[in-house]
């Protein structure tokens, strides 16, 4: 397992254009089940399509377990957008959100939101690791509600021939994608060999993702907002490095 940087806090409250949509850009897995899908370099999904303007909520006060922060929008176009590093990671507990308002989305909160024990995932495949594409590959776990998302994504790199080691950023390749999904009481997902004997061979990175599930998250209303907002947290464990074989 690997660190991919502190974790944040981030918030953005958006107005679509009229041929805008929600589109993460990710094929739906159902769940217990997998999907496979080419992505191009860079091609880190996003959760808008089409135009999007970032509105400015004033000044957002969060607070939870060892967490104080005061987040100011940092000016991104036309709009905010508000993030920060969080102080120390996501604890287990309860966190709360205040909106001061804004020119354009009036004052919020308190809105609480309850973050259970995050998962912990038991298997050990350190940096190099080679996951057989003739073999299914079990992820196992503790942690979590029973009704928690889980989100199993991982991509292997398409590299240009005589490309050796050290790679550098990978994210620069195009890859093939793999997306499954459960839920967080199962303690486990097997990722089928035939999802691995439909990708090629050549650096694999793998990320579990746990998150609640529609009722786990903290809705609120504003004056701007048409159809409210969203508090919720995403914990990620990433696999770097391994390697999809023969």
């Amino acid at each position: 397992m690997a660190s991919v940087g502190p974790d944040v806090v981030s918030a953005r409250f958006v107005r679509l254009a009229s041929s805008s949509n929600l589109d993460i850009g990710i094929p739906p897995a159902p769940a217990n089940s997998c999907q496979t899908y080419p992505l191009g370099a860079f091609a880190n999904a996003d959760l808008f399509a089409g135009p999007v303007q970032l509105l400015s909520a004033g000044i957002l006060t969060l607070n939870g377990p060892a967490t104080q922060l005061t987040l100011s929008p940092e000016p991104v176009g036309s709009g905010g957008l508000y993030v920060a590093a969080l102080p120390s990671p996501l604890a287990p507990g309860t966190y709360t959100v205040s909106g001061s308002g804004g020119a354009e989305v009036g004052s919020f909160g308190p809105v609480n939101l309850n973050v259970p024990a995050l998962l912990n995932l038991t298997n050990s495949l350190p940096f190099g690791t080679l996951v057989s594409r003739q073999d299914s590959l079990t992820l196992t776990w503790t942690g979590g509600n029973p009704n928690d998302v889980v989100v199993i994504h991982g991509r292997v790199f398409s590299l240009p021939s005589g490309t050796t080691p050290p790679y550098g950023d990978l994210l620069r390749f195009r890859s093939h994608a793999f997306i499954c999904s459960t839920t967080a009481g199962t303690g486990r997902f097997t990722i089928p060999s035939y999802v691995w004997s439909t990708l090629p061979a050549g650096p694999l990175s793998i990320n579990v993702t746990h998150m609640p599930s529609a009722d786990g998250v903290a809705r609120f209303n504003a004056a701007g907002l048409d159809i409210g907002g969203v508090f919720r947290w995403i914990n990620t464990t990433a696999f770097l490095d391994l390697v999809l074989g023969p």
